[in-house]
């Protein structure tokens, strides 16, 4: 990803009131410290939902179309995280449901951090449609879910890696003399590229949805490697189907082992 590449980031924080109260100011204090310290700090764009209601989830998410979405606040046992209803007490939200979410704004999240007990149930199901998501295997207390998130963005800042700023968070819970660096669980999407968030080209983009409405067009995408072929291709691809075209995906994975064999049984 190129430096002066823009990163979007959509924090989500909620705290019904009836759940004990969490440290939630100061871990967004802390991870807005941590985005400013670097000469970078213009690449990161902070979109704050707080008191996040169930309703706000998807609305925030199309309205900003976020590359990171992190959540910090309560997680159930069971895997539901905490959301607030219309009157500020809990709404959990089971993780199918808000995989079924992601699923949809594929296009462009491309890393989730859900800083809140017991996630990993909810990255499990949501790591089905996103790159990169963080969730914790166990309870996690707050200092240790502040340190982690400390670690997480002050590596981002640093212009590390996804997977990298995970192990930074890791180092960074133990650096605090805490005893729950194992908490945090990455999980990666199996058929994961080398890691990079896609760079919106307005210009190029209109260009192609206009294209693609014509009769008998043809869109040729072609870029160095990592520079976000494949996900303007979804964008395009879900644009067509939202002006009611019907789309078919063909791959020539396949037919080019095929043609590497029979050539091979030629040449032998």
């Amino acid at each position: 990803m190129h430096e002066d590449s823009q990163i979007r980031i959509l924090f989500f924080t909620a705290e019904p009131n009836d759940t004990a109260r969490l440290r939630l100011q100061q871990e967004l204090r802390d991870i807005k410290e941590q985005l400013q310290k670097f000469r970078v700090r213009d690449r990161f764009v902070l979109e704050l939902q707080l008191s996040a209601r169930t309703r706000d989830i998807s609305q925030a998410i199309l309205d900003f179309e976020p590359h990171i979405i992190h959540f910090s606040g309560h997680g159930q046992s069971t895997g539901e995280l905490c959301f607030e209803n219309e009157f500020g007490t809990t709404q959990p939200v089971k993780p199918e449901v808000l995989a079924a979410v992601f699923k949809l704004v594929a296009a462009y999240v491309h890393c989730v951090v859900l800083n809140a007990c017991y996630s990993n149930i909810q990255a499990e199901a949501i790591v089905q449609h996103i790159p990169f998501v963080i969730g914790m295997k166990t309870a996690i207390g707050d200092q240790a879910a502040i340190a982690f998130a400390v670690g997480f963005y002050r590596a981002l800042g640093a212009n590390r890696s996804i997977e990298e700023a995970y192990e930074f968070g890791c180092v960074e819970i133990q650096l605090q003399g805490i005893p729950e660096e194992s908490t945090p669980v990455l999980r990666k999407r199996i058929d994961q590229s080398p890691p990079a968030f896609y760079l919106q080209r307005p210009a190029i983009e209109g260009l192609c949805y206009e294209e693609i409405k014509q009769p008998g067009s043809l869109i040729r995408i072609k870029a160095p490697k990592n520079m976000g072929k494949t996900w303007l291709m979804n964008r395009i691809v879900a644009y067509a189907r939202g002006n009611g075209y019907k789309t078919v995906t063909l791959s020539f994975n396949v037919l080019e082992d095929v043609l590497k064999v029979k050539l091979s049984q030629k040449l032998c």
